[in-house]
């Protein structure tokens, strides 16, 4: 058994300084195999390295099987975040990064100046995004979740929003148990697996008005675990029976008021206040706004009617919100452009 183990290992080896991915997914399977050669257990420590010189990360232990065809099918959808490491994005032109985000939201420029000096302190390291868990407190409808969208296109990171409000279970974040009907994995481990990037963004929204229970699961205990990287490199998913990597995660957070956000999670957070837009940085909203509602229904900006002064004091008049006016300037676009049109013919 150990001359087999050791002429094994040399065929790893030699197969891994060429082609890493291949290796690896050789290597894994071994050590998941229950027909274990005496001696492969050592290969663990080597499957360690390969992920690391590939630049990616495990997310998934082997899942148990189950006698029930459907979720058996359904955890092989899986398969790949166990058998492959699952590539990490690293931070590319953090400059630029910066600019985009301060010449499109420049009223989030304390935010975005502590995110890129974040990101700058990674690039001394391994450069993988990661940000580290954060809370915007901030009235309603200032684009939090705008600027969060903008900031995951900047880096190459897959975004996800999550609203916490009303919520009274944590299956979001452990899956659900096999046993139910709707059953299914994490919606963390789902996006995932369906970008393939270990690394996302998600932004958990109205963290002060999440509910849960001793029996459903109490949301603020599991995103204590989550906001730890000690104990989310092994969270455990129900559905699919087996402990997920999700330490590479960045957990960015929206709150109206942190009274009734438990103080312990309140440590793991950093805190930030975000203020409301003043009224210089609406006029860069309403251009922004006509700019995304053109490219989102394939119209040429040569098409957009001149802004009128007064367009502009009819504007003003939602400048209480980023939201409000994003609504009032559609508004106003389809009609100009409705009514142009009608003319014409």
């Amino acid at each position: 058994d150990e001359y087999v183990a050791e002429k094994i290992k040399q065929i790893i080896y030699l197969v891994s300084s060429n082609h890493p991915h291949l290796g690896l997914r050789i290597t894994l399977k071994l050590i998941n195999s229950s027909l274990m050669v005496k001696g492969l257990e050592k290969l663990q420590a080597h499957s360690d390295s390969l992920v690391k010189e590939i630049g990616g990360v495990r997310v998934l232990s082997t899942s148990l099987p189950s006698t029930s065809r459907d979720v058996q099918k359904t955890v092989e959808q899986y398969k790949d975040l166990t058998d492959t490491p699952t590539p990490l994005i690293k931070t590319a032109d953090l400059g630029q990064l910066k600019l985009i985000l301060n010449s499109e939201f420049p009223w989030f420029s304390s935010l975005t100046e502590q995110f890129y000096r974040h990101l700058l302190v990674r690039q001394l390291g391994d450069s993988v995004f990661y940000l580290p868990p954060t809370l915007f407190l901030g009235p309603p409808g200032i684009g939090k979740t705008s600027y969060i969208n903008r900031l995951s296109v900047l880096a190459g990171v897959p975004f996800k929003s999550i609203s916490l409000a009303g919520k009274n279970d944590n299956k979001d974040f452990t899956g659900t148990a096999r046993g139910w009907s709707s059953g299914e994995p994490s919606s963390v481990i789902n996006l995932i697996n369906d970008k393939k990037i270990a690394n996302p963004i998600f932004l958990l929204d109205e963290l002060d008005k999440a509910g849960g229970s001793a029996h459903n699961g109490r949301i603020h205990d599991t995103l204590l675990n989550l906001f730890e990287p000690s104990s989310a490199c092994a969270v455990y998913d129900e559905y699919l029976a087996a402990h997920a990597d999700l330490s590479h995660i960045t957990w960015l957070c929206s709150a109206n008021d942190v009274s009734q956000i438990p103080t312990t999670l309140l440590s793991r957070l950093e805190v930030v206040e975000v203020q409301k837009p003043k009224p210089e940085h609406y006029v860069r909203i309403v251009k922004k706004t006509i700019d995304d509602f053109c490219s989102r229904n394939g119209i040429h900006l040569s098409h957009v009617p001149a802004i009128e002064e007064a367009d502009w004091k009819w504007f003003s008049k939602y400048y209480s919100s980023p939201r409000r006016t994003r609504k009032a300037v559609e508004k106003w676009l389809s009609y100009r452009l409705l009514h142009s049109a009608t003319a014409a013919n």
